[in-house]
């Protein structure tokens, strides 16, 4: 007869693969455990939500949907200057560019309904990250970049080679 695992050692065990980034396309995490928008609650994006990236290079179009972006490898960075969560939580910006095959740019404009950014290739460091929200969508955030230059529910991603 095998022996049984106590179910609280499972859940643990699912908790802490989140946590460590362990996560790949079509689990439903990936978003560690740091904030994310609000109080910072482990946030991650939902997958299977119709939620995607467009990153645009010259006539070149790539699609990041949910799953794509949730199994990026997530960084928690702080970010004390934030009115809700002073952590944040996804995967950078370089890495959800190199995911979309982009090597070298000038600029890049990060862009959500209401907002956008225009960043050079220097302001694209390993803590701007694009930050898991409650409302299953990403918000480009970082402890360098000016909290008015923050994007929330990023939508598109034009890269200027």
């Amino acid at each position: 007869m095998r022996p049984r695992l106590p179910l609280f050692l499972v859940a643990l065990a699912v908790l802490l693969a989140g946590a460590c980034g362990g996560t790949g396309p079509g689990s439903g995490n990936g978003g560690g455990t740091g904030g994310g928008a609000g109080s910072g609650g482990g946030t991650a994006i939902p997958t299977g939500t119709g939620y995607a990236i467009t990153v645009k290079v010259g006539d070149r179009t790539e699609r990041l949907d949910a799953a794509r972006l949730a199994a990026l490898p997530a960084v928690t960075v702080d970010t004390p200057q934030s009115d809700g969560a002073t952590q944040q939580t996804g995967p950078t910006l370089d890495s959800v560019l190199g995911a979309a095959g982009v090597t070298a740019f000038s600029r890049v404009s990060v862009t959500g309904p209401s907002e956008s950014a225009d960043l050079t290739s220097a302001e694209v460091g390993k803590d701007l990250l694009l930050s898991a929200t409650r409302r299953g969508t990403v918000k480009l955030a970082g402890p360098g970049l000016d909290q008015s230059r923050w994007v929330r529910d990023v939508t598109d991603i034009v890269v200027t080679p």
